[in-house]
């Protein structure tokens, strides 16, 4: 959901504006409110406890849709966007980060092996757009773009562009390999997703 503040001067009362309790990302100068439906929840639950138990004992370790990524000196400096513009805020609703000391307080400053996105019908355009444009140039390794039921688009970082590759979800179980983590498959089972 895009929203536009327009009685605000600046995006510092644009943030006045919103409840420090509610989720938000910014792209091309929109602040786009974070909402999910019971149906991304559950997609996005069940690939979360399948990559922890995988995960667990390992060194990367597994965050959800709360962890916040501040890559704004390396996006401007990539021409990402502006100086005069506010500066990008990203949400994955699903990463894996093996390099801890990208860490600046609540923030992540690194790139991440794996993030996953479950898109939504106001986010499609966004995950396949400008945010896949993002990770790409802050060298995230693999990204996912889940659009259940149909399928699974992944992108492997190759040089500076992501090759994609689809998989159906046409089965009632599918499993696809995680291409960073070789020994890793993530099974969708559309009977426990779908009930």
């Amino acid at each position: 959901m895009a929203v536009s503040f327009e009685r605000a001067e600046s995006f510092a009362d644009d943030v006045e504006l919103i409840d420090e309790d509610i989720r938000y990302e910014v792209i091309d100068n929109v602040i786009y409110l974070m909402a999910a439906s019971p149906l991304h929840e559950d997609i996005t639950a069940e690939v979360l406890a399948q990559l922890r138990h995988y995960f667990k004992g390992k060194p990367c370790t597994v965050y959800g849709s709360n962890l916040q990524y501040d890559w704004s000196k390396q996006l401007l400096e990539a021409g990402f966007y502006k100086p005069e513009d506010r500066k990008p805020k990203f949400l994955p609703d699903i990463s894996v980060i093996c390099d801890k000391s990208k860490f600046a307080g609540i923030s992540y400053t690194g790139a991440p092996s794996l993030i996953v996105e479950v898109v939504s019908d106001s986010s499609y355009d966004r995950d396949f757009g400008r945010k896949k444009e993002a990770y790409a140039l802050m060298g995230v390794k693999e990204y996912w773009v889940i659009v259940y039921p149909f399928g699974i688009h992944r992108f492997i970082l190759d040089g500076n562009v992501y090759r994609e590759e689809a998989f159906s979800l046409t089965e009632n179980i599918t499993s696809i390999p995680v291409y960073s983590f070789p020994d890793l498959s993530i099974e969708f089972n559309k009977s426990e997703i779908d009930k």
